[in-house]
């Protein structure tokens, strides 16, 4: 959740806790999703993240290394996984969120990149997973550049509702996921995504 949507503080904790009471549910301080900018790490763990680990959330990590490949990118993810494994937070990654949806031109491109930069992650002990975009034009990327080397270690998806009544339907994603064995799950859900306001749904 975007903490300045609950309060004018800004506290994510504070935020999470308002947004759970809608909810009914401890969902907002149970896990979130985390963004880091393209080749931006930073050598602290995110303001958000630190207020709302005092509450015992978890965070699920989008790092997105930078798209050329280098051995220094490599470094620099390196680098900052050991700051975070040093930090105490209880956290996994998932490699360039919504890789399908226009951030990579080919198959190729995605793949190669996935195989560059996830084994970084997992040999840091770090649990990697993927996260596809599930909107209508994407959904199908996310079936057909599904990686295998390394294989991730979780399956999330970001799907909202908007997407649902377009016609995407993540059952065959999700039995892609279950075949290679992976824990699925939802980073992003909700009524919209993208620039289309909540307009009357059916």
């Amino acid at each position: 959740i975007y903490p300045f949507s609950y309060t004018k503080t800004g506290d994510a904790l504070t935020a999470a806790k308002i947004a759970d009471g809608y909810f009914g549910l401890p969902l907002s301080q149970t896990i979130q999703k985390i963004y880091l900018n393209q080749g931006v790490y930073g050598t602290t763990p995110p303001k958000k993240m630190t207020q709302l680990a005092a509450g015992g959330c978890q965070f699920i990590v989008s790092v997105k290394p930078e798209k050329v490949r280098s051995k220094t990118h490599q470094q620099e993810l390196a680098a900052w996984l050991t700051m975070m494994n040093g930090s105490g937070l209880n956290y996994r990654c998932v490699l360039y969120s919504e890789f399908n949806d226009r951030a990579f031109t080919s198959k190729q491109e995605w793949l190669e990149y996935w195989s560059y930069y996830a084994p970084v992650i997992k040999d840091a002990g770090v649990v990697c997973g993927i996260d596809p975009g599930c909107n209508l034009q994407a959904l199908p990327k996310a079936v057909h550049w599904f990686p295998s080397n390394p294989v991730p270690d979780e399956l999330w998806m970001d799907y909202y509702s908007t997407a649902w009544r377009d016609g995407a339907e993540i059952d065959k994603l999700i039995s892609v996921g279950q075949s290679a064995g992976l824990q699925i799950g939802l980073a992003e859900w909700g009524w919209f995504g993208g620039v289309r306001g909540p307009t009357p749904m059916t």
